[in-house]
């Protein structure tokens, strides 16, 4: 295989020479930095502030969907609250579900108000506590016999 002389490496024998810097070129150069740099950190700065900006929006409107979800929540749960404490489905489940019955007039205390010596009405002295009597033994005997 023959080579060209066009093809050989020639030695390079400039290893002596240095190269000197150019002082306006470095200067044009650091005259571009501080140009440059401070705009990029003006950019970067308010591309952030932007994006922190939307991600407060996501979060405010993730959380007014939460608050929408629990007030719905909180009406359904007062709903069927209103609708478990209503008087006809608590005694239909008193009688269906626990055997309860009406009590008997046997069964029933009644409590008669104190007599007042002031001159007062009586139901005003009611409204103030009443004043537990017993009116017969018997019927006393009769409620602790149903517990």
């Amino acid at each position: 295989m023959t080579t060209s002389p066009y093809l050989r490496r020639q030695p390079v024998k400039n290893f002596l020479l240095v190269r000197e810097r150019d002082r306006r070129r470095l200067r044009e150069l650091r005259l571009l930095a501080f140009a440059v740099v401070p705009a990029a950190l003006a950019l970067l700065a308010y591309t952030w502030v932007q994006t922190e900006i939307v991600r407060g929006g996501y979060r405010v409107r993730a959380l007014e969907r939460r608050l929408e979800e629990m007030a719905k929540t909180e009406r359904q749960l007062k709903l069927e609250a209103s609708w478990l404490e209503s008087l006809p489905r608590v005694e239909t489940a008193a009688g269906e579900e626990l055997d309860m019955q009406f009590p008997t007039l046997d069964q029933m205390v009644f409590v008669e108000a104190p007599a007042v010596d002031d001159g007062t009405d009586a139901t005003a002295a009611m409204a103030v506590g009443p004043a537990l009597t017993t009116a017969d033994p018997r019927a006393v005997a009769a409620t602790d016999d149903r517990r």
